[in-house]
């Protein structure tokens, strides 16, 4: 079967999808290990650390011989306006959609609500917040957007939002990287192309 160009691109986005949960578990796995006391311990982490960074790079070497033109040298637009009830914040980088604020139900809504998709989870909040909201990204305001999210979700604010860069960044570009602590779940950490790092949900 003959695919096209974008079919592909999806399916190589689907497989970077799989590395980034495998990194993931690598790093939880890991942190399961370290409660365990054996001389032979750092030895096996080192191996099986060295084997998923080859698997890593082999990935994405293969995935710029493919698709090489991957990022944009244009900067993509801050905000797209959907329609007045949705509204999606792309990567400054890539274009990938980052951040989704609409209105809807979410997972467990039984009635119609704010719903905010990000980098690192999804939640909902009262529909009378978007109002508030869907003005700040009328006006393309991020950091107004991001102040809304440490005002109503916590002090992380927006997830995929650098304030320094004052940008937004997929999972790839601000790479992020879960933390863990003994098998638990702590933080995700994100390092932004500048070098901003932040803590990006908690």
């Amino acid at each position: 079967m003959n695919l096209s160009v974008n079919d592909k691109i999806e399916n190589l986005n689907h497989s970077k999808d799989f590395l980034y949960i495998g990194r993931s578990r690598l790093v939880q796995f890991v942190s399961e290990l370290k409660v365990l006391e054996n001389n032979n311990l750092p030895n096996l982490v080192n191996k099986v650390e060295k084997s998923y960074e080859r698997c890593w790079k082999a990935f994405f070497n293969e995935f710029v011989i493919i698709n090489p033109e991957i990022e944009n040298k244009e900067p993509f637009q801050t905000v797209l306006e959907l329609s007045n009830t949705i509204y999606q914040l792309p990567c400054s980088i890539c274009g990938k959609i980052s951040v989704e604020f609409k209105l809807g139900y979410g997972r467990f809504d039984r009635e119609e609500s704010l719903v905010f998709s990000g980098i690192t989870h999804s939640r909902s909040f009262m529909k009378k917040l978007s109002s508030t909201i869907f003005k700040i990204l009328k006006a393309k305001n991020l950091k107004g957007a991001h102040e809304f999210m440490i005002k109503y979700h916590g002090y992380e604010g927006l997830d995929a939002y650098c304030p320094e860069c004052d940008r937004i960044y997929c999972w790839e570009h601000y790479n992020a990287r879960e933390e863990w602590d003994e098998g638990f779940y702590d933080c995700t950490m994100g390092t932004c192309p500048q070098g901003h790092q932040r803590l990006i949900d908690d």
